[in-house]
């Protein structure tokens, strides 16, 4: 797979090649809240190692699957197994093989980036040397080190990031689960973010929930479009870009008909010329409006086709 944008990326450990390959399955999952609202509605999907993004508008679904993955929720129906693990049955051998990073997480304010990421180890099992080789790699593959040091409550937003990933994967982890890791971050931020969890697909599953189609255009080998609670695609970016080819469209529109194409379209964003005008990018069938030129798709145009004006998804 060839990227637009790339940056060295730290060297990861391989697993060993008579590790057998992870599976994920879920078996129709459904979940309906006690107010009637049905989140997810007879998902299937099978799942192996690499990274697979979980795309969808919010309210598609996203992340009540993933905390029924993360074992924080209990399904209605349905089954979810893992390398042949019942989660519903075994939800405690389920985490020791996963790690979790929440679009939130709750930091100790009063630590050191050492001592929170020491603490977590402890609380995932790990002791004396070992738990001090994992903090290293750990920290090196987040590149934190020289966070060491510094209290928890001071770092910056892609800091705050950065030391989550690293505490998910201290247990080094068959399936890790991340919610939302890129939002809220600086390009250069989520750049290092997008690399690391593709070199982090190499040898485990790593699912990646996020609204933003550039983190999935740059880090995943598949991905998932999940809508109003059910799977309206799978397949690689490749595959679902092409779903686009021969609907995507541009044409010119004047500074007063934003609004009115807007309302009119499924309208992905409006782009100015060198000339100083501007055009409309707009999915559609047909030719949108008389003049109107068709263009080569990308990962965003896809997207829109699929979850109309509701995947608006700027960056």
């Amino acid at each position: 797979m060839v990227f637009a944008e790339t940056v060295p990326a730290p060297a990861l450990p391989q697993r060993k090649s008579a590790d057998r390959s992870a599976r994920l399955v879920m078996d129709r999952l459904r979940k309906v809240y006690p107010n009637g609202v049905v989140a997810l509605d007879d998902v299937s999907l099978e799942i192996g190692e690499g990274v697979i993004g979980l795309l969808g508008p919010n309210g598609a679904g996203k992340t009540t699957l993933i905390q029924i993955l993360a074992t924080l929720l209990t399904p209605t129906s349905g089954r979810v197994q893992f390398d042949g693990i019942d989660l519903r049955r075994r939800p405690h051998r389920i985490r020791r093989l996963l790690g979790y990073l929440p679009q939130t997480f709750g930091l100790y304010p009063n630590l050191t980036v050492s001592q929170f990421l020491h603490f977590m180890g402890r609380l995932s099992g790990l002791r004396d040397r070992r738990l001090r080789s994992r903090v290293a790699e750990v920290s090196a593959m987040a590149k934190i080190e020289h966070l060491h040091h510094y209290n928890m409550r001071g770092l910056s937003g892609g800091e705050h990031q950065r030391v989550g990933i690293a505490q998910a994967l201290l247990a080094d982890p068959r399936l890790l689960v991340v919610d939302e890791p890129t939002s809220g971050l600086d390009p250069h931020e989520r750049l290092h973010f997008r690399n690391l969890l593709f070199d982090l697909g190499r040898g485990r599953v790593v699912i990646l929930s996020t609204h933003l189609v550039k983190d999935v255009e740059f880090s995943c080998t598949d991905v998932v479009v999940l809508h109003r609670g059910r799977v309206l695609f799978r397949g690689a970016p490749s595959d679902f870009v092409t779903t686009a080819r021969d609907k995507t469209w541009e044409f010119e529109v004047a500074p007063g008909e934003f609004d009115r194409t807007r309302e009119r379209f499924q309208l992905v964003t409006i782009l100015e010329d060198e000339r100083g005008g501007f055009r409309a990018r707009v999915v559609s069938d047909g030719p949108p409006v008389a003049g109107a030129w068709k263009v080569e798709p990308n990962l965003e145009d896809a997207y829109i086709l699929f979850v109309g004006g509701e995947g608006r998804a700027a960056e």
